[in-house]
């Protein structure tokens, strides 16, 4: 059977595409737990990817949370799940972008005021890419604990280290806290990544890592890290038409540039090889 060149790209741009990045709310049938199951023990609400909003805004998923928390049971977490602020974490307080940046984490902290249940926070890439690299970690942990007052530590795992971090959320519930970005990153740019911390080497990572499973092996354990097992978005291979068509669109919204061949070309290698960030790059599968 022979086929025209025309149909076999369009098959493959526009039957291979299906990933979009809009925010999906599921029906009424899901507010309510199913009655056979009695009520939960313990509530984990999770929200990532939360610092990216112009000045005087917020971002819709934040407001959904913020709504769900009014009326959220004490018996519950609320994760924030890295990449805090966008683009680059929390700069120094003389550096321009320190207004934006502090807004942005503001929008965030604001919707916990009256939770009663237990707040987290977890760095992710972004959160990572200042100059200082450990040190700006450590100034967004510092100025998120000030600035909620409770007098206790609700940014795990602490002082930019890999360590591993677990909390008894509930009798039977044992929240796991992971560094992913500290695992993936390149250490040759940190030199003191690992100063004064338990943990030093991916090895030890993985040993602790297993040991804290292992203690709770009769409990149910959460793991909350940034970097997902399985996605369905650009770092688990899935590209829309337009990031095949306009890759540039990537670095820039405006660069309408086609590059049909290089796009896909480029999309291919980010499926099989991947950067650091991607789910097909050998320290992420291992991780």
């Amino acid at each position: 059977m022979k086929y025209s060149l025309p149909a076999l790209l369009f098959s493959f741009l526009f039957l291979s595409a299906c990933a979009n990045f809009r925010l999906h709310l599921e029906g009424e049938a899901l507010e309510e737990a199913p009655s056979a199951l009695g009520e939960p023990e313990f509530t984990v609400y999770l929200i990532g990817d939360a610092g990216d909003t112009e000045m005087g805004e917020v971002p819709p998923a934040v407001r959904l949370l913020g709504e769900k928390l009014k009326t959220a049971p004490e018996n519950s977490a609320t994760v924030f799940l890295g990449d805090n602020i966008y683009p680059d974490g929390l700069p120094p307080k003389h550096d321009p972008g320190r207004a934006l940046a502090e807004y942005r984490l503001k929008v965030q902290l604001d919707i916990l005021k009256d939770y009663k249940g237990k707040p987290y926070f977890i760095p992710g890439n972004h959160d990572w890419y200042q100059d200082e690299g450990r040190k700006g970690v450590e100034r967004q942990e510092k100025f998120i604990e000030k600035y909620l007052g409770l007098g206790k530590d609700v940014w795990l795992p602490n002082h930019g280290c890999g360590d591993i971090e677990t909390e008894n959320l509930s009798k039977s519930v044992v929240g796991v806290f992971v560094d992913s970005e500290w695992y993936l990153m390149n250490w040759l740019k940190e030199r003191e990544l690992n100063e004064g911390c338990e943990i030093r080497s991916r090895q030890n990572f993985m040993f602790f890592f297993q040991e804290a499973l292992k203690k709770n092996r009769r409990k149910n354990v959460v793991v909350f890290m940034h970097h997902p097992l399985h996605t369905n978005g650009g770092h688990g291979g899935r590209y829309s038409v337009k990031q095949h068509l306009f890759p540039l669109t990537d670095l820039n919204p405006r660069l309408y540039i086609p590059f049909p061949g290089v796009g896909t070309a480029f999309m291919f290698l980010r499926a099989t090889v991947g950067s650091r960030t991607d789910t097909a790059h050998p320290l992420y599968r291992e991780m």
